[in-house]
């Protein structure tokens, strides 16, 4: 969609039945490899609220929704266990950190935290602790908003949710966008020396159910930096090119998937790539 650069306006609006039951905050792409912070309000509101236009507007005025996930108004959530000196921000409706678990052991986590010490907050992981309920087979790497910077967060298996990387400018971060499966047994097909980078961090990955895909795990580039990472089976290809905003660590990616079924790396950092952070809808 494209934008003209007016901070704090409504960009879209969702429709009743599909609304947060609070406010929430999400890290997007927008243009080349830079990322912005748009908010999704109770009242189907889409909101940029910050990043990218702040230089200018000479990044261009397009906004990629792809991964926008959040729990509907009348679902049920539960209070994510955060640790000191981590707590719910509590102020002007925004939601505090929830998560909730369907029936395919799918884990969407949400909401907006806050710290009273960034010192203290530097030198203590975890910030939260997941329900077994809710907890990944291997390390995953997701990147989340800090208004106009992105931290990169790691979910391991045990639960702990560290903050890993990332510009610390605010005293919040948002927790929307780590969405993911228990577990993933099939193998994304990987292209062109793309591998898996390690035991460590789930495999790359993907699982279908319904008209749901959700691509998962880190991989690495070893033989030189190709674009067309991956290929997906025909289930799990979308109607048209989607664009997502993954980790790369202290920056960013972005990534493409295609009708094709082509996963591309487009542009940004040349570190690994995250799949985590990946999910559509597919015919």
């Amino acid at each position: 969609m494209s934008i003209g650069p007016k901070q704090n306006t409504r960009v879209a609006k969702l429709p009743p039945t599909c609304r947060p039951p609070e406010r929430l905050v999400f890290d997007l792409h927008i243009s080349r490899v830079s990322t912005a912070r748009y908010d999704v309000l109770p009242n189907g509101d889409i909101m940029w609220a910050g990043g990218a236009f702040r230089s200018g507007g000479s990044l261009g005025h397009w906004v990629a929704y792809d991964g926008i996930t959040f729990m509907v108004r009348g679902e049920q959530q539960l209070r994510v266990p955060l640790n000191p000196p981590w707590v719910d921000y509590g102020m002007a409706g925004y939601q505090g950190a929830r998560y909730h678990v369907n029936r395919d052991k799918l884990c969407v986590v949400s909401g907006l935290i806050r710290t009273s010490d960034w010192r203290a907050s530097a030198m203590t992981n975890p910030i939260f602790t997941l329900d077994p309920t809710c907890r990944p087979d291997k390390r995953l790497v997701f990147q989340v908003n800090h208004h106009e910077y992105s931290f990169r967060v790691d979910v391991l298996e045990n639960g702990e949710g560290h903050l890993i990387a990332g510009k610390k400018q605010h005293a919040w971060i948002s927790l929307s966008g780590i969405v993911f499966y228990h577990r993933q047994k099939e193998a994304l097909k990987l292209e062109n020396g793309w591998g898996r980078y390690n035991k460590i961090y789930r495999a790359p990955s993907l699982k279908k159910k319904g008209n749901l895909c959700v691509l998962s795990g880190l991989a690495r580039a070893y033989d030189g930096w190709v674009e067309h990472i991956a290929t997906l089976p025909e289930k799990c290809r979308p109607a048209q090119r989607l664009i997502f905003s993954v980790s790369a660590h202290d920056k960013s990616q972005r990534i493409d998937v295609l009708p094709s079924g082509k996963v591309m790396w487009v542009d940004g950092a040349k570190t690994w790539v995250s799949f985590d952070g990946i999910r559509y809808g597919v015919p």
